[in-house]
């Protein structure tokens, strides 16, 4: 029986990828509005509307864990579904995910070598501390081949790597600090690389291992993972198993409470941080190895698993995010993703220090937006047919040559 599609998954994509980018351009010339601290309001209403629910809308951190989720439930039926072994999904994935890592993280450099201080001159006229304080790569070749090869996903990035802490292996393979990195929304593919090499162990212990054994360890695993970004692909992996009666298709009670939990995440993700995620977080230190750095992130953790319910009980949400624009933006969402940072810290940076010049603030920052969004859709379009695409068929591939040899050798006897 074929397994059912669901659409609505890159809706959310596309909905994620677009929180992630308007997030980082009102943190460069609306800092007041992201909540950027130490940066100058520019307009009476950026402060009004930070502490509104609109303020969910740019919460790219939010969007970053719902990536998460949305990864673990997706992998999860791939990986179930796919006749190759732990090991041979890792490989898989690395082929998926290394080339648009690291052909993002080349077209980084060469934007920056052509427009390298276009930022900070932009910051001079925001005033965005966030934008001033990267200064991102340093050109040299082992900080070129270290970003790209090595801290964009497997080692991550020095501060933010879950290797960090191993002493050992920070003297002897020096990670890229996060505030010089070429690409810095790649810190993410780190969580995303290693959380898929958790769901591939799961995927093959599941059909294999006796049900009691199976969820021991599962349970096990969520006592390890803790309040960490890790746990939230452990809790994908757990909604695909459930599919069948987690997605509702019809009903008007499963729809109230699926509104209640978006209206409560959109709360979540814009009120400051509540004193039970404080209490909470220090409770699970004390339980778990693996843990999030703040209270403020197990907060947006819980924003993002309570948007993750609702769309899954509310049919009206899941065709909301069927339709066509938006799944347009989820096809294109990875590029989109990997390539709007460094146009934004250079074509978009130059563009703004021009017309900061010779317009007023809010009409500079407005038609820089309005040109920005056209030209990071086509880049991400661009690189999703000739970059993103071909790894993936390249990733697929893999499985197809698996199939062939299975069929050969059953064939021979």
């Amino acid at each position: 029986m074929r397994e059912k599609r669901f659409d609505f998954i890159e809706g959310m994509r596309g909905v994620a990828a677009m929180m992630v980018f308007i997030t980082h351009y009102c943190s460069a010339f609306l800092p007041a509005f992201a909540r950027v601290k130490g940066s100058p309001t520019h307009f009476s209403w950026e402060t009004h509307l930070s502490h509104s629910p609109l303020f969910a809308l740019i919460n790219g951190a939010t969007a970053v864990y719902m990536f998460f989720l949305m990864s673990g439930f997706v992998l999860a039926g791939s990986f179930s579904r796919s006749r190759l072994g732990a090991f041979r999904q890792i490989v898989k994935r690395l082929i998926r995910l290394y080339p648009p890592v690291v052909a993002s993280v080349f077209c980084a450099l060469i934007l920056l070598w052509l427009i390298p201080s276009a930022h900070i001159e932009a910051a001079r006229e925001t005033g965005s501390v966030w934008l001033s304080g990267l200064s991102l790569v340093n050109f040299t070749a082992r900080a070129m081949l270290g970003d790209a090869l090595l801290s964009s996903m497997i080692g991550g990035y020095g501060g933010i790597s879950r290797f960090g802490h191993i002493d050992l292996l920070a003297r002897l393979v020096p990670l890229t600090p996060v505030s010089v990195a070429a690409n810095i929304p790649l810190w993410s593919l780190h969580a995303e690389f290693w959380g898929s090499v958790l769901l591939a162990v799961l995927s093959s212990l599941y059909p294999t291992s006796c049900r009691a054994i199976f969820w021991a360890v599962f349970v096990s695993l969520f006592f390890i993972m803790g309040t960490s970004e890790y746990s939230l692909f452990l809790i994908g992996f757990f909604a695909y198993l459930r599919r069948h009666s987690l997605i509702v298709e019809r009903s008007w009670t499963g729809s109230a409470i699926g509104i209640s939990l978006a209206s409560a995440g959109v709360w979540l993700s814009f009120c400051p941080t509540m004193g039970i995620f404080t209490t909470l977080l220090s409770g699970a230190r004390r339980f778990t190895l693996m843990n999030t750095a703040a209270p403020a992130l197990l907060q947006v953790e819980v924003s993002a698993l309570l948007f993750m319910a609702a769309v899954c009980i509310t049919p009206s949400i899941r065709n909301l995010l069927e339709k066509r624009i938006l799944m347009w933006l989820g096809k294109i969402s990875f590029g989109l993703y990997l390539t709007h940072f460094p146009v934004l810290f250079t074509v978009s940076s130059l563009l703004f220090s021009a017309l900061a010049q010779r317009m007023s603030y809010g009409f500079a920052v407005f038609c820089t937006s309005a040109a920005a969004l056209p030209i990071s859709l086509a880049y991400a379009s661009v690189f999703q047919r000739f970059v993103d695409r071909p790894s993936v068929d390249a990733s697929r591939h893999l499985s197809s040559l698996r199939l062939h040899a299975n069929r050969g050798m059953e064939d021979t006897v």
